[in-house]
């Protein structure tokens, strides 16, 4: 666990697949759950800069960072979980 290793102390990791993704896959998978979703799309900001693939060697190094799941994976769990918490906080 990153928290309790003492090598991730004051250090800073980015901590994704490693594979850049575009915004489209992430509303691709919101569209599965959500298929009446209205989606508005906005022109980027000019002082908002390009994304690219956030380099995780560091936490590869350090903490022998291994990710498995991709975004289509771990989105549609994290779904899946907040709707059931959803669901059973909130009885309707």
């Amino acid at each position: 666990m990153i928290i309790e290793n003492k090598k991730s102390e004051n250090q800073t990791f980015n901590l994704t697949f490693g594979q850049s993704r575009k915004i489209s896959n992430l509303i691709e998978i919101l569209k599965g759950y959500f298929p009446n979703i209205i989606i508005k799309n906005k022109k980027r900001d000019k002082f908002m800069p390009k994304r690219g693939t956030l380099s995780i060697e560091k936490a590869k190094n350090f903490l022998n960072y291994n990710p498995i799941w991709p975004i289509e994976k771990g989105y549609t769990q994290y779904i899946e979980w907040y709707k059931d918490f959803f669901k059973n906080k909130f009885k309707f």
